[in-house]
């Protein structure tokens, strides 16, 4: 109970509590390689917003990722948000681990728009479920389960060599 107090009044929920000693939360961890499918980062907001950073493996030859920005809320023991347009308008992207030229990165934002178009508008929320020592994210959208979407997670520390890598 007094943890949990202590990383309230620091700003990290219970829920995302690891973030307070700076460890993220690491999507399809391969723990021998140190790689991630995506890393979501968090900072805390103000009024219950959480702010949220995610970067993302979106191609494999040559590596791709995008980063992206949005602002989650904690409801109940779930993490949720609603995807909106201007997250993926904002997103960064590498391209075997350098930024994309301006004319990349517009294509790749226009690909990402047109391929995550279903979501856009949508609440999503993740319910993390511990297996282990990971967990399994349980995903729905607009409060409707999604099992396609589910996928294991651990927290990690990239002082520890985690990276995003495909």
């Amino acid at each position: 109970m007094v943890i949990a107090l202590l990383l309230a009044a620091a700003g990290f929920p219970t829920l995302i509590g690891p973030a307070a000693d700076g460890k993220v939360q690491c999507f399809s961890p391969d723990p021998a390689r140190k790689v991630c499918a995506s890393i979501t980062r968090f900072a805390p907001g103000a009024e219950g917003v959480i702010g949220t950073a995610t970067t993302a493996v979106i191609g494999r030859e040559p590596p791709v990722t995008m980063t992206t920005s949005s602002a989650d809320t904690i409801e109940g023991e779930r993490l949720c948000g609603v995807t909106q347009a201007a997250d993926l308008v904002g997103a960064t992207f590498t391209i075997a681990g350098a930024p994309a030229d301006p004319a990349k990165t517009e294509t790749l934002r226009d690909a990402v728009a047109k391929g995550m178009s279903p979501l856009v508008g949508h609440k999503i929320c993740l319910t993390f479920v511990p297996d282990g020592s990971q967990f399994m994210v349980h995903t729905s959208l607009d409060d409707l389960p999604r099992p396609d979407l589910d996928q294991r997670m651990a927290w990690v520390s990239p002082a520890d060599g985690w990276k995003v890598a495909p």
